[in-house]
């Protein structure tokens, strides 16, 4: 068994799932929105094995971008968010892209906003993929949710937060 997926087994355990097949996405639950205000979903964990893409720097994470399946998972979360985000978090998800184009590709999708016990807050993004060079550098952006302090409700939603520009720089971890 490969590191990567002895890492993402144990942070399922962790987080209380059972099993999963190599080819599935597990969801892991926790506390809903109470507002009623944007999307409120389980987290998603699925086994980097499966995901057939280059490292990617995002804030300090290193991020797997496998644009023929359209997701960005957290590889190695920085520390300062490797208690609420685990390996094989889903960050985005959305339309498959053509990575090795030499002009550049639309993205869009959902991208996701992480807080401990919380489910996942997501929201639409969409961006371009850059190639030049032979390094890969893409943004994303999208209205933002905002949760209330210490609450999982999600009270609205902002395009200046840090989360409602996402950039992402080719890395060679």
């Amino acid at each position: 068994m490969k590191s990567s997926t002895m890492k993402v087994a144990a942070a399922m355990l962790a987080a209380g799932v059972q099993a999963a097949s190599a080819d599935t996405i597990v969801t892991v639950a926790g506390q809903k929105s109470g507002t009623g205000i944007g999307n409120s979903v389980a987290v998603q964990i699925v086994d980097l094995d499966t995901l057939d893409g280059a490292p990617y720097d995002h804030n300090g994470s290193v991020m797997i971008v496998d644009a023929q399946k359209g997701i960005i998972a957290y590889a190695r979360p920085k520390a300062s968010i490797a208690k609420t985000v685990k390996p094989g978090t889903v960050l985005f998800k959305g339309q498959p892209w053509d990575s090795s184009r030499t002009d550049d590709a639309i993205i869009r999708g959902e991208a996701y906003v992480f807080r401990a016990g919380c489910e996942a807050a997501g929201y639409e993004v969409r961006g371009m993929y850059h190639f030049a060079y032979g390094f890969a550098q893409f943004t994303l952006e999208g209205m933002a949710p905002v949760r209330a302090r210490g609450s999982c409700d999600i009270t609205g939603h902002d395009m200046t937060s840090s989360n409602s520009k996402l950039t992402f720089d080719g890395t060679w971890d």
